[in-house]
């Protein structure tokens, strides 16, 4: 898919890694969060869409940039995420469609879908909807900040309606609660049923 530039060809992962890490010092005390929304993200993604090495890394970017507004506040801390991307100069080196495109993602991984998304080209919006319902999920899975529990495999049911997701243990109720109220957006974009291996 071409029609997007690579984010990594601007910045590095470590900038980007580093740049969530200098808003988010000692809000978090470096519990690990993003860095396993990343791998969440990452993993059911390959599962869907392996071959789109371009937007795979803007979802990388988005997974450790997406709560930066916590060191405002963590009320509206998605709405203060995309206001603090609008005005992070190292950000400036990304084209124009790119930054809003990371904005966008990053910022949209609670209730609201951002306005700013009709601001992208109509054929940008369908694939950025699909990575922040991706977003949304890996989120959702965290939401017990619990290090021990990895993905260790997704995969598509045969009919391709369904897609299964399996943990290296039990999975607490709270969470496969979070993950299918946050879950919506995935299901319709994708138009895909989410399974939570208990």
């Amino acid at each position: 898919m071409d029609k997007y530039d690579n984010l990594y060809d601007y910045l590095s992962r470590e900038d980007v890694a580093e740049l969530g890490r200098s808003y988010l010092e000692g809000i978090f005390a470096g519990d690990g969060h993003e860095k396993r929304v990343e791998e969440y993200a990452l993993s059911i993604f390959d599962a869907l869409s392996p071959s789109q090495k371009v937007l795979r890394n803007l979802l990388s970017a988005a997974a450790r940039l997406h709560d930066i507004g916590h060191s405002i506040d963590e009320r509206k801390h998605d709405l203060h995420t995309r206001t603090l991307l609008k005005q992070e100069q190292s950000l400036k080196v990304l084209p124009k469609h790119l930054f809003k495109s990371l904005m966008v993602i990053a910022g949209g991984h609670r209730k609201k879908i951002p306005e700013e998304l009709r601001e992208l080209p109509e054929e940008y919006q369908e694939d950025i909807l699909k990575l922040m319902g991706i977003l949304r999920v890996a989120d959702a899975i965290d939401i017990g900040r619990d290090p021990a529990l990895k993905i260790v495999h997704c995969h598509l049911n045969h009919k391709g309606s369904r897609l299964s997701i399996e943990f290296n243990r039990n999975v607490p109720i709270f969470v496969i609660e979070r993950v299918a109220k946050k879950g919506e957006l995935f299901e319709t974009t994708f138009g895909l049923t989410l399974y939570i291996t208990p």
